[in-house]
This record gives C-alpha cells, structure tokens and sequence, in this order.
C-alpha cells in the first residue's frame, strides 16, 4: 500500500473513531450549524465525556436558532450588552469558577457572579 493510500485510510478512520464518539443526539442537534462540518470542532466534541458534549450541542442548536434574528434584538436598550445565560452556565460547567469579567458591571456580575470583575470606569482593558 502507498504512503498516501496509508494516510488516506488512516484519515478515515480517525474520521470513523470520532463520529462513533460523539452521542447520536448532539450528532443530531448540530446537524446544518458550521460545526457539523467543521474538522476540528468536531474533534474537540468528540473528546468532551456525554453530559459536555450535550451542553455545548444545546449551545449551538440555540445559536442555529438565532440566525435568522438581528443581534440588536440581545440588546438591553442601552450601551451594555450581556452574555446571554446558556453562555455563562456553560463556562461554570466547564471551568467552574469565573474569576474575572473584564468587561462587566454591577448589574451584570449578579448573574455572572466573577469573583472579580471591572466595569467601564476600571476600564479592563489596561
């Protein structure tokens, strides 16, 4: 067999071993988001156990939901934009703690809960 036959073969089955690992229902809830295509998203699902790989498939199936909406429609009225809740609960399942927002407020820390977290005056940035 050819080197580049080899690598072909290898490729798919790579391929193979990743869609086994990846539940048939987040199979199904990313079907027609960029990441059912997409080589090395799909990897990194593939590598989370069940119950992560099912948080963030929810979190695209929202996302693919959204689309069609204009992003002014997240917006509260005002200059501040927040993270929407799905966002938050997921960076507590994977990291469980957030411990800075660089770019919060009073109001919004209420929800994040960061241990520490810099509004507009501090200014995160610097």
């Amino acid at each position: 067999m050819s080197y580049r036959k080899s690598n072909t073969l290898r490729t798919i089955q790579q391929e193979v071993q990743i869609a086994a690992n990846i539940a048939d229902y987040v199979k199904e809830m990313i079907r027609g988001t960029p990441t059912e295509n997409h080589k090395d998203n799909l990897i990194r699902l593939a590598r989370m156990d069940e119950e992560n790989q099912r948080m963030m498939a929810e979190t695209i199936s929202v996302e693919k939901t959204k689309v069609s909406m204009p992003h002014v429609s997240y917006n509260s009225g005002n200059n501040e934009w927040y993270t929407p809740g799905e966002y938050i609960k997921a960076a507590y399942r994977v990291m469980g703690v957030i411990n800075l927002d660089p770019a919060s407020s009073k109001l919004a820390n209420a929800t994040v809960k960061a241990e520490k977290y810099f509004t507009a005056e501090d200014n995160g940035l610097s």
